[in-house]
């Protein structure tokens, strides 16, 4: 179906309630804006995402949250214009859960599914490395590693920045290594450039990230040239996982050189074991604090979450924890 073109400018339609806004909570809201469009002619039915953009007043202190997996997501007044919090909220739509560092839930700040930025046009940043694998959208630059089974793994991992020059097998954006219980690892080249240029944590740097079945991803560790980290007894083989960065390089494209082995490493110099510090200090504002849904059969909740908000911050660091 075309879209309603007579309700919709740049992909937004302003829709008047019969309500005030202010003191209602966001589900009498949005059910009442949804019904509105309604009865104007606008099918929002027919779109892949609706997003609600509430005006300031709605009760409690909430910022933002999404059905996961689905199409909706509603915004708390000035959140909806900060790019990051509309990705991460979409990312919820699309099936991601959160990017933790540690005991902090939304601690990964390589990429959008951690805290969220108060910044209109920035930071341009994208997924961590298990996100990107779930998100399924470079299957020809997926590979799969099996340490038990293969024993030790050398090859080229590339950012998604560098996809279109990277011509060839021997280019890896992400790769997946397995474990006999759900949670794999997952490795990326996290090219600081282009859409990903704003990338706040591990940038030029190879990602070691965690995550069981579409579920929410930890971040292991960052690897620069030299650097490894070391998982002991791997899979109760008795021997140690190790994965090494050993080189990068600067050119068409731009990859990491990796090894890894179950067992003693290959002599190359003297790498360090490098996993990474728990943020103490997040320097960014929280996303969104509602407690996702899941949609009904037909994909579009009619009822939102009714878990208590907190308090929105009013700094930039971030007082609360986002969906």
């Amino acid at each position: 179906m075309a879209p309603d073109t007579a309700l919709i400018s740049n992909g937004v339609a302003e829709v008047k309630i019969s309500i005030d806004a202010s003191g209602n909570d966001d589900t009498t809201v949005v059910n009442e804006a949804t019904i509105t469009a309604s009865s104007i002619g606008l099918n929002l039915a027919v779109y892949d995402h609706v997003m609600y953009c509430l005006p300031p007043g709605t009760s409690g202190g909430w910022i933002a949250y999404a059905s996961m997996p689905g199409r909706k997501s509603v915004y708390n007044d000035n959140w909806c214009s900060y790019v990051s919090v509309q990705m991460h909220e979409i990312g919820h739509n699309l099936g991601l859960h959160h990017s933790s560092h540690g005991s902090i839930e939304y601690g990964d700040q390589s990429g959008v599914m951690g805290f969220g930025y108060g910044q209109h046009e920035g930071p341009s940043m994208c997924f961590n490395a298990a996100k990107t694998w779930q998100l399924g959208w470079f299957p020809n630059k997926y590979n799969t590693y099996n340490p038990v089974e293969i024993g030790s793994w050398k090859g080229k991992l590339i950012g998604p920045t560098d996809l279109l020059e990277a011509e060839g097998s021997e280019y890896t954006v992400v790769l997946k290594i397995e474990r006999k219980s759900e949670i794999n690892l997952f490795l990326m080249y996290n090219r600081q450039e282009d859409f990903n240029s704003g990338t706040t944590e591990g940038g030029n740097k190879v990602l070691v990230n965690s995550q069981s079945y579409n579920g929410m991803s930890d971040l292991e560790a960052t690897l620069g040239p030299g650097d490894e980290i070391v998982f002991p007894d791997f899979e109760g083989s008795g021997k140690d996982l190790i994965i090494q960065v050993r080189q990068t390089f600067d050119g068409t494209p731009d990859y990491a050189n990796v090894a890894i082995s179950l067992g003693q490493m290959p002599s190359s110099g003297t790498p360090t074991k490098a996993p990474i510090p728990v943020p103490t200090n997040s320097p960014i504002t929280s996303s969104p604090t509602r407690t996702l849904t899941l949609p009904p059969s037909n994909g579009f909740p009619t009822t939102l979450p009714t878990s208590a908000p907190v308090n929105t911050p009013t700094t930039l660091s971030p007082s609360n924890n986002p969906t």
